[in-house]
């Protein structure tokens, strides 16, 4: 089952992230400050979380 406190929290924290990047139009330093971690945490985390920008748009 994927309901563990511990998926959970994953799950919470990637959609805050994911929110987070789309206000600062995917300002990855920017990110990081409001979010309160270093840039290299905030990298490690997009690549555990499978997060990536979406593609442009024309």
């Amino acid at each position: 089952r994927n309901d563990s406190l511990r998926e959970l929290n994953r799950q919470s924290e990637r959609e805050h992230i994911m929110t987070v990047l789309a206000q600062t139009q995917f300002d990855k330093r920017e990110a990081a400050r409001i979010l309160g971690i270093s840039l290299a945490s905030l990298y490690r985390k997009l690549g555990e979380r499978r997060i990536s920008a979406p593609p442009l748009q024309n």
